[in-house]
């Protein structure tokens, strides 16, 4: 049965553990240690795409703290230069360029996951997961935490392609 609060899931067939189930709900995200996929996903994926899937959130729970390291050493960095060096004039400048640093790190980490699920074997099995993804209206255009899957794909397939000529 599928809870809304994200219960655990008969997920047996996946090689992550820590997956839950959530109703309604037609994405995948990493949080607190475990996964919660939507089951409208589970429903709409085939069993490959759906390990494609999981493996690109447990990419993210492996270099999330890499990633969270760095972002906190950049944040901590950029106060206290504000704090004792400078102006209100050079803060407002910083700011954009923050933003602009908090994006990337966010793309960083999204390709980050890809690269993982390339490394596992699952690379053609995200694509079509992705593929699908968008078509169903996710990702059509880039936002501050996600690139745009035809961003992602084209990434995924150079990865793929560099890995077979290997």
């Amino acid at each position: 049965m599928v809870h809304s609060e994200g219960k655990p899931a008969n997920t047996e067939m996946l090689p992550v553990k820590g997956v839950c189930v959530v109703e309604k709900f037609k994405n995948a995200v990493a949080a607190d240690g475990k996964i919660f996929l939507g089951d409208e996903l589970i429903k709409q994926l085939s069993r490959e795409e759906l390990i494609a899937v999981t493996l690109h959130e447990e990419g993210h729970r492996k270099y999330k703290k890499k990633i969270f390291g760095g972002f906190l050493f950049l944040t901590c960095f950029i106060l206290m230069l504000c704090e004792f060096l400078l102006s209100d004039v050079l803060l407002l400048f910083l700011i954009p360029i923050y933003f602009v640093v908090t994006v990337l790190l966010c793309y960083y980490s999204e390709f980050k996951a890809d690269n993982y699920v390339v490394e596992q074997g699952y690379a053609t099995h995200l694509i079509s997961a992705l593929q699908k993804m968008r078509s169903w209206g996710f990702g059509a255009v880039h936002t501050p935490t996600h690139p745009a899957i035809s961003w992602r794909i084209n990434r995924v397939c150079k990865k793929l392609a560099c890995k077979k000529q290997l």
